[in-house]
């Protein structure tokens, strides 16, 4: 026998879970069972415990952009690193074009995924043949590249006889000497003799 503990009061009806609702009465079940599953892209947060927030497809909040709904429906995620999406009401994130990229280390921030402007084209020097890439790839050493948003290592070029290029944590020694170099040569009246000497006898 069924104790009529369970069936004497409207409290004992039990409210959808997050993510789903029942526009129909007298259902019995499962929240499985007869709680529908809100549309993909649309959620219904945890935090809506009344069953009026849980009585019609309207209930169902649309994802905003930067963001999707994953499969429960109970929330909406930020588009991940390499990701963006324009659009409301999205059940998946568009990938980043190859030749850019999208970092945005957690947390993870809604501006900085909501418009495909948000993936940036790979500086010179560097490339990426991947959609959704985090980072792009630095051309190795001895090659280089003057064109932004670069989709290919055949990109990377060879150095011109006479001369190099290399990187170390992310800055272009070749660069830096080569600057180095031309400060101390105004300094010292163009005198090249000057230049090499005082940097052989500060090392």
């Amino acid at each position: 026998t069924v104790s009529t503990n369970y069936h004497d009061e409207a409290s004992d009806c039990q409210v959808c879970p997050a993510g789903r609702y029942n526009d129909k009465t007298g259902q019995d079940g499962s929240a499985s069972q007869v709680c529908t599953l809100c549309a993909a892209g649309t959620f219904i947060p945890s935090t809506a415990t009344l069953s009026t927030l849980h009585d019609s497809a309207g209930d169902c909040n649309a994802c905003g952009a930067g963001t999707y709904s994953p499969q429960t429906r109970a929330r909406c995620t930020i588009c991940p690193e390499g990701y963006f999406n324009e659009k409301l009401a999205q059940e998946t994130c568009e990938a980043c074009a190859v030749g850019k990229f999208n970092y945005d280390p957690a947390p993870l921030r809604i501006f900085r995924h909501d418009k495909e402007s948000d993936c940036t084209q790979c500086q010179a020097g560097t490339w990426s043949d991947q959609k959704h890439a985090k980072a792009c790839t630095t051309c190795t050493k001895g090659r280089y590249n003057t064109d932004i948003g670069q989709t290919s290592s055949t990109a990377c070029l060879e150095c011109p006889k006479g001369r190099v290029n290399v990187t170390l944590n992310g800055i272009n020694l070749s660069k830096t000497f080569s600057s180095q170099f031309q400060n101390a040569a105004r300094k010292s009246s163009g005198n090249i003799d000057t230049v090499i000497d005082g940097w052989l006898t500060s090392n």
